[in-house]
């Protein structure tokens, strides 16, 4: 805060004087021995001049001996006067000090050595030059006497000082006087007193009373500094002070006198007479400030709070709020804690005095996992779980939520009381493992919710075992007209440790009494001897734990019959070459069903009858023949001796179409042409695919000026003939018989499509033939085209005459012309050309 002050300086007109101080008995103090017995302090100090034994004031026997004089103030002394009741050669000195001290203080005079008649009169003195003391010390000097002894006899003494005498004091802030100041209760310190002596310096308020010097003074406090001086200190201030004249008051000559400084005071604020809290929220406080004294009008801008754990005794934790905002949050507490808070207001000089602490408990929060989850089964639909507190409630539990569940079951949740700590969990599957974990609940004061807090880490417990289900999958073997052997699969549910079966047997009806068997555990199957011939028998089958489990039941006859036929035979799925077959076992297999025989045959090869055996009731067929029907048959295998195969079940299926995804997928070799005179020969290409479903092939022959292929095929109808013609027509069975095998072209013969007749026309001289294979699939308008051949049907003489050399197509024009031209060697060497 900033304290203006106004220093008023006061002119004071004087005369210098040297006046008698006033001395009384309570003054003197004789030291080291005290006063004879006889004696009285009040006799130096009486105005009388009387010099008997028993008007002076007589010290006790001792060596040294002075007697001290307190004037109670400072005084500017100036003169000591002494009468002494002093034998010859005895002396006295005086000295003058600001503290007890005095023989380290001032002389007065110097050393008086009186003669054997002591004087009358009182001896002067002087203290010169003029200080401002408050004690004086008379002291004996010289022999002792003939018994020894030395005493300090004083008939009166006086003390005078000049009144005029100025004692210097001053008021300072930072070495410098003033009369008035702007000052801030925020550290400034005001110093009063002077360097001349003790003045029993006290600084007062404006009202005129006194400013207390205790640290934790409510407003501004005082304090002694060095000798003759005491400071004014403006902080810390619990309640800003005034702005006005303070007053610093003193002792001088036996008056109190003052000097005032004009202060205009600004600074932090006081004291906030109340700081209140509330948490509605279990890690937070909100906290409201109020009344908060205002230092020389400077409003409130900013707070600082200081918290801890109530009782905790740990450091203060302190959060700035820069906003003079209220209420304002204190976050991230412990839920369910009493906090200790302090405030402290603040503004741009600082911060002022701390509110005493209030006390605040943050509401309730989500407690933490319970302790000591433990769980048992006593029964097999049944666990008891049990737990303790947990080490951080953060409120009052509630209730408790219980988790559990095992692999196959969603999460199930129960909500149990806060009286209890144990929860039994019920209808549970037998001998199963469950993961259970508890979570604790609050309720909160503030607001009635509920907070759910975290779980325990997960615990597995399993329940004990119980009843098992039913053997699954029970069936028999006839093994003579006499014994049987029963089969089964374990329990779909064991409900514990399997120990073992117990198979029970008796006639079916209920005549006579039944036999029972244990079967070991691991064993699935039991032979039963010594039955009665064509007899029924009710058969029982039962797995046991610790308990035995449910039954499962079956009828058996000491012979077997003819099995059934299979159910709903069909194709489940279908390639170029596989048929996926599947069906149902018999409804009655009158035995134990061993197996299954297939049969199946293409329809257009009814006696290639193929057949293979099937443990299960499905299966695929490969290897089979692209787009082709087929026959299949399906019969039954059981235990019955020399018994006949069930009735066939026939169905006709085929096989799906792969088409040719290029020309030569179904030609798989180049076509070879011989060339003779007005026709010529070539070798049918090879089907390079069986499973391709070819219908029948075409041989086309194109005749052009020259070797170059056509654009389009096969032909269309409104092409000119003279350069097409059908050469040949084959089915799919009638070209396989013939591949590889030569072809005529240009034979002059016809050929029937069984639609239309074509006639295969002859070669002529002069010019160049383009040959063409057309396959034509089946159930299809695709068709798929043999690489391009040629042939020139002037060729004869070169080809002939050179050993019937022949040549592919590959760059053929120009060594077939250079063949043309007589130029035989070149087509006789020509890499174009290879030996037939």
């Amino acid at each position: 805060m900033n304290v203006f002050l106004r220093v008023v300086a006061i002119a004071v007109c004087s005369v210098a004087a040297v006046k008698k101080a006033s001395l009384n008995e309570n003054m003197l103090t004789m030291e080291t021995s005290g006063i004879d017995s006889l004696s009285q302090y009040s006799f130096a100090v009486d105005g009388s001049l009387n010099q008997d034994w028993g008007r002076c004031t007589v010290s006790g026997n001792s060596d040294p001996v002075w007697l001290f004089i307190d004037l109670g103030q400072p005084y500017s002394v100036t003169l000591i006067k002494l009468l002494s009741r002093l034998e010859y050669g005895r002396g006295a000195q005086i000295f003058v000090g600001q503290n007890a001290n005095t023989t380290s203080g001032y002389r007065c005079g110097s050393d008086v050595v009186f003669p054997y008649s002591a004087p009358t009169t009182l001896t002067n003195f002087s203290c010169s030059p003029v200080h401002w003391v408050r004690y004086v010390s008379v002291r004996r000097t010289g022999f002792k006497d003939g018994n020894n002894r030395q005493y300090l006899q004083v008939c009166e003494v006086e003390v005078y000082y000049d009144e005029t005498t100025d004692p210097g004091v001053s008021i300072t802030i930072n070495s410098s006087t003033v009369s008035a100041a702007n000052v801030t209760s925020s550290g400034d310190v005001l110093l009063c007193g002077s360097p001349q002596g003790v003045f029993d310096v006290t600084w007062k308020f404006p009202d005129g009373t006194r400013i207390p010097e205790e640290t934790n003074s409510a407003s501004l406090r005082q304090a002694n500094a060095s000798a003759g001086y005491k400071e004014l200190h403006l902080s810390p201030l619990t309640q800003p002070p005034p702005s006005g004249r303070y007053i610093c008051e003193y002792k001088a000559n036996g008056v109190t006198r003052d000097k005032t400084v004009s202060l205009s005071i600004s600074g932090p604020p006081g004291k906030c007479s109340r700081a209140s809290g509330s948490s509605d929220v279990g890690s937070s406080i909100r906290l409201t400030i109020a009344r908060c004294p205002l230092n020389g009008n400077v409003p409130v801008t900013k707070y600082r709070v200081n918290f801890r754990i109530y009782l905790s005794g740990a450091d203060w934790t302190i959060l700035d709020h820069n906003s003079s905002s209220q209420p304002f949050l204190l976050e991230s507490l412990v839920p369910y804690t009493k906090y200790e808070i302090r405030v402290e207001a603040g503004n741009r000089y600082g911060y002022g005095p701390r509110t005493n602490p209030v006390t605040v408990r943050t509401v309730e929060g989500k407690p933490g996992p319970p302790t000591n989850v433990k769980a048992v089964s006593a029964r097999p639909d049944a666990i008891t779980v049990s737990w303790s507190l947990p080490y951080r409630t953060y409120g009052l539990i509630n209730n408790y939520r219980i988790y559990y569940k095992n692999s196959t079951e969603s999460v199930l949740v129960v909500q149990r009381s806060s009286q209890t700590m144990t929860a039994n969990l019920t209808e549970l599957s037998p001998y199963t493992a469950y993961t259970i974990a508890v979570a604790a609940v609050n309720i909160r004061s503030s607001d009635s919710a509920s907070l759910l807090g975290d779980r325990s880490t997960d615990i597995v417990a399993k329940t004990a075992e119980g009843a098992p289900s039913a053997p699954l999958d029970v069936s028999w073997t006839h093994l003579s007209l006499k014994s049987v052997d029963i089969h089964w699969k374990q329990p779909k549910r064991p409900n514990g440790i399997l120990r073992g079966y117990v198979v029970s047997y008796g006639l079916a009806g209920g005549f006579g009494s039944n036999v029972t068997l244990s079967v070991l555990p691991g064993e699935t199957s039991q032979r039963l001897y010594g039955l009665q011939q064509l007899t029924m028998y009710a058969v029982s089958i039962q797995a046991r734990t610790t308990v035995v489990g449910d039954v499962a039941r079956i009828i058996i006859n000491t012979d077997a019959f003819t099995p059934g036929w299979v159910e709903e035979l069909k194709t489940v799925d279908r390639t170029s070459s596989s048929l996926l077959l599947s069906w149902k076992s018999p409804i009655n297999p009158n035995g134990v069903v061993k197996g299954y025989r297939l049969y199946y045959w293409r329809l257009d090869k009814p006696t290639e009858i193929l057949s293979l055996e099937s443990l299960s009731s499905q299966h695929n067929l490969t290897d089979l023949r692209s787009y082709t029907y087929y026959g299949i048959n399906v019969t039954v295998v059981n235990n019955a001796a020399a018994r006949p195969e069930s009735q066939p079940i026939k169905i006709v299926n085929a096989t799906s179409i792969t088409e040719p995804d290029s020309v030569m997928t179904v030609f798989n070799e180049t076509v070879r042409i011989f060339v003779s005179n007005g026709s010529a020969s070539l070798l049918a290409p090879r089907i390079s695919d069986e499973n391709v479903p070819v219908s029948y092939i075409k041989i086309y022959v194109y005749s052009a000026s020259n070797p170059s292929p056509y654009s389009s095929l096969p032909p269309t109808a409104s092409e000119n003939s003279e350069h097409w013609h059908l050469a040949a027509f084959y089915d799919y069975n009638d070209y396989v018989r013939i591949q590889r095998h030569p072809i005529i072209i240009g034979s002059g013969n016809t050929t029937n499509d069984g639609v239309n007749v074509y006639t295969d026309k002859r070669l002529v001289e002069e010019a160049w033939y383009s040959v063409y294979f057309v396959a034509y699939l089946v159930d299809s308008d695709s068709l798929k085209v043999s690489e391009q051949m040629y042939a020139h049907s002037n060729l004869l003489w070169c080809l002939f005459d050179e050993n019937l050399r022949v040549f592919q197509w590959t760059n053929i024009v120009s060594v077939c012309w250079k063949c043309m031209r007589g130029q035989r060697s070149e087509c006789v060497d020509s890499d174009f050309f290879q030996d037939r």
